[in-house]
């Protein structure tokens, strides 16, 4: 996208910095929404590959991996419970932590993996530090119309 199309005032200016990986294959999709994303908001980048020994590597600088947070794409399934928050922090029993807002207002940063199923799995097993990021999963209002797997 040039700047002509989205000049660089009508970007957000996001707090917390986006940082998608994207796997290999999606970059031929016709379809993909993660160069919009990175074009709409001003603190994003997309980085395109398999693996990545650290953090630091596709974001291009030092960080502390305990001020970012991975958008989990695992089969966490929170309780039903009071909290209706579309984005939860969970722990690694896929369950909401308590009083998650210090941890949430203390991100630098959020990665996305961009990818079908099978290659959004393949980039979150070949980055294990991943594994390191706090969890966040979406937990919308409604249920999604499409049904995935299908």
């Amino acid at each position: 996208m040039d700047e002509a199309a989205n000049p660089e005032s009508s970007r957000v200016d996001n707090r917390v910095f986006v940082l998608i990986l994207q796997h290999p294959h999606e970059k031929r999709e016709p379809l993909a929404t993660a160069p919009a994303i990175v074009a709409t908001l001003r603190h994003a980048k997309l980085v395109t590959g398999l693996s990545w020994p650290n953090l630091a590597r596709p974001l291009g600088h030092d960080a502390d991996p305990r001020r970012w947070a991975v958008l989990y794409l695992g089969s966490a399934r929170p309780k039903a419970s009071a909290d209706r928050r579309e984005l939860l922090l969970v722990g690694g029993d896929g369950q909401p932590v308590d009083n998650p807002e210090p941890i949430l207002r203390g991100l630098d940063g959020i990665v996305l993996i961009d990818g079908t199923w099978s290659q959004a799995k393949t980039l979150w097993w070949r980055n294990p530090w991943l594994l390191k990021l706090h969890r966040l999963v979406l937990n919308p209002p409604t249920p999604c119309l499409r049904r995935w797997g299908e």
